[in-house]
């Protein structure tokens, strides 16, 4: 009876360092489609019909001369259907808008641009505003 429990226990821990073994083997070892590349889905926005237009906002800023300074807009159409309204300055506090047409339609194009790369979403930083000279 000792032998037997003896051969049963031994023959357990066989089975469990092989069952460790393996298991391990599955784990470390990469998968056969881990060489594999994934196929590249097309950006979606490359070819896409995109137009910008700007406007001037109702909000108006007199400045210390006494000037009232219209502020700038812009929209971005995707195949005819708005994507974007943006009535003011993105990355910065407040509801201050573009200074300029010139302004709204540069920092617009630029949205485009990260639009047809796919970098979504197309987001726009204070240091990018500088960049591109709307903050003046």
């Amino acid at each position: 009876m000792k032998t037997k429990t003896i051969l049963l226990v031994i023959i357990a821990f066989c089975a469990c360092m092989m069952v460790g073994y393996y298991a391990h083997k599955i784990i470390i070892q990469p998968s056969s489609s881990a060489g594999k590349k994934e196929p590249v889905k097309e950006n979606p926005y490359a070819k896409a019909k995109i137009e910008i237009k700007t406007y001037q906002t109702n909000i108006q800023i007199v400045n210390a001369d006494n000037i009232n300074d219209s502020n700038w807009g812009y929209d971005i159409y995707i195949y005819n259907a708005l994507y974007i309204h943006q009535p003011n300055i993105p990355a910065i506090n407040g509801n201050r808008g573009f200074k300029s047409e010139n302004d709204a339609r540069k920092i617009a194009a630029f949205v485009v641009n990260k639009i047809r790369n796919n970098n979504m979403p197309p987001s726009v930083k204070i240091s990018e505003l500088d960049s591109i000279g709307v903050l003046k």
